[in-house]
């Protein structure tokens, strides 16, 4: 019994030696790698990134968001710059995705740490129509447009014009953030987005069908802006939500087309008798307000009131 105990023994101090070298190795690695990720969030890196790519053929559904629809050659640009003010706290970034394509990327930042923020960001994307059009409309581009005035489908036909719609989306932001006091913080942003371009349109009966293309001049704004209150039991938040859509093209004026689309004479109302279609109205403008005030309050530890109100307005009135 004895023998056996003097014989194992040392063997488990052994094992306790090797693990307790072990971790002594690890210790200075685990902690290096520690010191490492601290640095890269202090000072992290800048990155640069340029390249080409090649589109071998066209493929209309694989690019219709990212503008490779189209066989040949595009750019492949990136980059992340930042930059630390040790001295103020203040930070400094600006990114840049996908610059050589269409659905490029683009954006400022700037922070002084607990004090305030701006940023602006830009970004694009373009919608490729999956279909080639073909097509003896003219005036696809705009708010007149002209159907060959026979019978039947005609704006279909041998000879026609191949067109490739597509919608583009032009969208900027702006971005402020403010620490007032220690308890109170204002928060705003205010995005602006532009939209041009055709898309897939029409008219018809289910007898009878006519091609159309929607010309597309959209501008949408939105307006943010947020004060945040908080204290040891109240905490509230309230401000204005504005939202403005405008429609620079009211309605799409057609000539020519099947005569069911073109309507009778005018009534003793001056209204057209029969089916008229040859003036049609698109998206009207419309501008939407919204006040809000939502907080709680904590009574004991075991109990809180929470409440929200706010007051919506929409307007249309075109």
């Amino acid at each position: 019994m004895n023998h056996r105990n003097r014989k194992n023994f040392p063997s488990f101090q052994c094992k306790a030696v090797v693990l307790a070298i072990a971790m002594a190795f690890n210790l200075p690695a685990l902690a290096a790698d520690e010191d490492d990720e601290i640095r890269r969030l202090i000072k992290p890196e800048s990155t640069i990134s340029l390249g080409m790519g090649h589109v071998s053929g066209d493929n209309q559904r694989f690019g219709m968001y990212n503008g490779l629809n189209e066989a040949g050659y595009v750019g492949l640009i990136d980059f992340s710059v930042v930059r630390r003010d040790d001295e103020t706290g203040t930070w400094f970034r600006a990114l840049g995705r996908n610059l050589g394509l269409d659905n490029r990327e683009f954006g400022l930042e700037v922070e002084r740490q607990g004090s305030w923020g701006a940023s602006f960001n830009y970004d694009e994307i373009t919608r490729h129509s999956p279909y080639t059009v073909y097509t003896n409309n003219r005036g696809i581009d705009s708010t007149r447009q002209t159907i060959p005035s026979t019978s039947g489908n005609a704006n279909v036909a041998a000879g026609s014009t191949p067109y490739s719609l597509k919608t583009e989306r032009h969208k900027a932001t702006f971005g402020l953030n403010a620490t007032l006091m220690s308890n109170l913080e204002f928060r705003l942003v205010f995005q602006n987005e532009k939209k041009e371009g055709q898309r897939l349109f029409g008219r018809g009966t289910p007898s009878v069908q006519e091609f159309l293309a929607e010309p597309i001049d959209y501008t949408t704004k939105q307006f943010d802006a947020v004060l945040d209150y908080t204290g040891e039991s109240l905490q509230l938040s309230g401000g204005y939500y504005g939202s403005f859509f405008n429609n620079n093209n009211s309605a799409l004026m057609v000539n020519g087309g099947n005569s069911a689309f073109i309507g009778g004479p005018l009534d003793t109302n001056a209204r057209r008798t029969g089916v008229a279609m040859d003036n049609i109205a698109l998206p009207p403008d419309n501008h939407a307000h919204q006040f809000h005030l939502a907080g709680g309050y904590q009574f004991t530890k075991s109990t809180r009131m929470n409440f929200k109100v706010a007051k919506s307005i929409a307007i249309q009135d075109e």
